[in-house]
């Protein structure tokens, strides 16, 4: 069984111990096995200031979650600006620490929507909350493929239609 290196008691083989032992728990490209990966937005960038825009940050973030290695995304309490839709990769969890701590502000004028999902689906967004921004006909979320879900998701504070949920074949 692998294990970690004991002072004292590995004397000149500390390497081939610790080796082992990161064989045993790590993938080949060095991510733990068994551990789900997270993406943190601001690791990409994103400051969740409610100032900057953060859509680059963002869009690079989820970009890094997309299959074929599923991931979740996460969104820290913040208020993170946006200018354009963000495209939520399939078979993917976005998620944030809950609809009042993570807010996503599109910009005032924003003529897209805010999400736009993958075309095979299974995608879930939970506990972000959308607000301000948004003018006269834009739609907060467009959804396509099939088997989305939204959880613990509000939208409060809209100036334009609120939410517009659409599914779009291919």
């Amino acid at each position: 069984m692998a294990r970690l290196p004991q002072p004292g008691q590995d004397a000149g083989t500390w390497g081939g111990v610790l080796n082992e032992f990161l064989r045993v728990g790590h993938s080949e490209e060095g991510a733990l096995k068994g551990v789900e990966h997270v993406v943190n937005i601001k690791d990409y960038g994103a400051k969740g200031d409610g100032t900057t825009d953060d859509t680059n940050a963002i869009k690079t973030a989820l970009n890094t979650s997309a299959w074929p290695y599923p991931k979740r995304s996460f969104f820290p309490a913040g208020d993170y600006k946006i200018s354009d839709s963000l495209k939520i990769p399939d078979y993917s969890m976005v998620y944030g620490t809950n609809y009042q701590g993570s807010r996503i502000h599109p910009v005032d004028g924003m003529s897209v929507p805010v999400f736009n999902f993958g075309e095979n689906g299974g995608a879930t967004i939970t506990d972000l909350h959308i607000g301000g921004g948004g003018s006269a006909g834009v739609s907060a979320v467009i959804m396509g493929g099939q088997a989305q879900r939204l959880i613990g998701f509000n939208i409060l504070g809209w100036k334009g239609v609120g939410i517009s949920v659409s599914v779009q074949n291919a």
